[in-house]
């Protein structure tokens, strides 16, 4: 299970570099659109929330809780305002403030007065539901017809978190919660917080992409306002002619994102500058705008005049300036963004406690394993090994001198296996390893007899000794099954078999005797 506290803290990390990205995106465009006010200051109003939330525990009830929730849920009420604004298409919202001051007393009532933890959660969801919902109705269904694709993008993005909410109500009222520490409310709260950090990624993203799209629409509006937007442009902007590739216009924004002066690019092409890292994403690029006439936010990377490389948000269109065919380039720096995603793709792959990788790594891995295995007629071997007395040790010495054994025995996992196999926790004192290309049986119980023999010595923990013997479970592809499913439980049972008859041993799986 994922740490709650670390990912609130995600949270807030993400939702205070949108706050940043935002704050560019206003400081540079809230004079020409409208609305762009209340999105960064419903950036600031969630980033605020998850913030107090985190010091759940350390400051006051009323602010971890109520303050905190009514900052989130007053957060997507901006956003709602915000976007109505910036369409043109603003309503009174008495109904809204009523639903928010009903809400606020809610979470009071059932916070102090007679504290409910799963109500108030059913309700915090509910409310995000219903304001979730307007905006998903109002960029679904009330938006322009040259904003529509966009609009429509990003209303799947408010309706999933609607719909997210509404799984949780289901949880929760199906299995309500035993306790009322939000820090130990388990998977679902943690697989709610990565959901909610991903589409706040994605909402910052569809912000910027709308804001883009109707900074495109007003370039060809009219030449002179163009003329203004494009050089005022909070995004690194330049047109190149579509038959011949060479650079004609960048604006200020561009040499200073991505270093070159006017005099080094105009007349060149980007790729005799070497600005693509992969130049047949930029071929494909091309390619799609001659069939599609535009492509909006590719993720690529490019390098800069010094040489260092960054992801940019890419999206191109083909228009035309005196009657000349040219590529529209706006090109967006989300490199922390992409940093971001690859920090929760390394979360969500690898347990919390030994930073070993976790069951979902395990089975990618095994995968190309067998795959492998079988291109080349190789063998693998599944080993399941289980620490012997666990259970003993949580008991006598608690559970977090029992964490910190786990993490002693996941480092010597890691270093007393080849670089080519891969050791993953599967959960409490059960670790599994892959064996690539082992070859027979002597080769295995050579790796098996070097694993055990790291663990002669006792590890040591806080002036505390522990010898610690490990039951091990060996099965063997193909012989024992050419699935992986098959392998990890013939290992499973041939471990069970030493479990339950010596300890401290190992054993190859054989039909016959289990």
């Amino acid at each position: 299970m994922l740490d709650i506290k670390t990912l609130i803290l995600l949270n807030v990390i993400i939702n205070f570099t949108n706050v940043l990205v935002l704050s560019l995106i206003w400081q540079q465009s809230h004079k020409k659109f409208q609305g762009i006010t209340f999105l960064l200051i419903a950036m600031i109003s969630q980033t605020t929330g998850f913030f107090f939330i985190l010091l759940q525990g350390v400051i006051p009830d009323l602010i971890s809780i109520v303050f905190a929730n009514a900052f989130i849920a007053t957060a997507a009420l901006l956003i709602l305002i915000g976007m109505q604004i910036f369409f043109g298409k603003e309503k009174h919202q008495i109904h809204n403030y009523i639903l928010m001051f009903v809400y606020i007393l809610s979470l009071i009532y059932f916070s102090f007065i007679e504290p409910n933890w799963n109500v108030r959660a059913i309700i915090i969801s509910a409310v995000i539901i219903i304001i979730n919902a307007q905006i998903f109705h109002l960029l679904y269904y009330k938006v322009d017809s040259e904003l529509q694709t966009l609009a429509k993008l990003s209303a799947i993005v408010f309706l999933s978190y609607a719909f997210i909410s509404l799984i949780r109500i289901t949880f929760i009222v199906k299995f309500p919660f035993t306790t009322s520490d939000f820090f130990n409310t388990g998977l679902l709260s943690s697989i709610s917080l990565i959901a909610y950090m991903v589409l706040s990624i994605l909402i910052t993203t569809s912000f910027i992409l709308l804001i883009n799209r109707r900074l495109l629409l007003q370039v060809g509006s009219q030449e002179k306002k163009y003329n203004a937007l494009f050089f005022a442009s909070p995004y690194a902007m330049m047109i190149t002619s579509l038959t011949d590739g060479r650079i004609l216009e960048i604006n200020n924004k561009f040499t200073s994102l991505m270093g070159y002066t006017w005099e080094d690019i105009i007349g060149k092409t980007t790729l005799g500058l070497n600005m693509w890292k992969n130049k047949e994403e930029n071929n494909q690029n091309i390619e799609k705008l001659y069939e599609f006439k535009k492509v909006k936010g590719l993720e690529l990377e490019l390098r800069k005049k010094n040489g260092e490389f960054m992801n940019g948000l890419v999206s191109s269109e083909i228009i035309f300036i005196n009657d000349k065919k040219c590529i529209l380039t706006s090109i967006s720096d989300i490199t922390e963004i992409s940093l971001m995603k690859k920090v929760l793709q390394e979360i969500a792959m690898h347990d919390s406690l030994t930073q070993l990788p976790n069951r979902l790594l395990f089975f990618d891995r095994l995968e190309v394993a067998l795959s492998n295995a079988q291109r080349g007629n190789k063998k693998i071997a599944i080993v399941f090994i289980d620490l012997d007395h666990l259970k003993y040790i949580n008991d006598k010495y608690g559970h977090e001198m029992g964490d910190e054994l786990l993490k002693a025995v996941g480092n010597i996992f890691k270093y007393a296996i080849r670089k080519v196999d891969t050791v993953a926790r599967f959960g409490g004192d059960e670790f599994v390893v892959i064996l690539w290309d082992v070859g027979n049986k002597d080769n295995v119980v050579k790796i098996i007899k070097n694993i055990q023999d790291k663990f002669l010595d006792p590890i040591r923990i806080q002036g505390n000794e522990f010898k610690i013997s490990l039951s091990i479970g060996i099965s063997l592809f193909p012989e024992d099954g050419n699935v992986k499913e098959a392998l990890i439980a013939n290992a499973d049972k041939a471990m069970y078999k030493v479990k339950e008859t010596t300890r401290d041993d190992f054993q190859f799986y054989d039909k016959d005797e289990i």
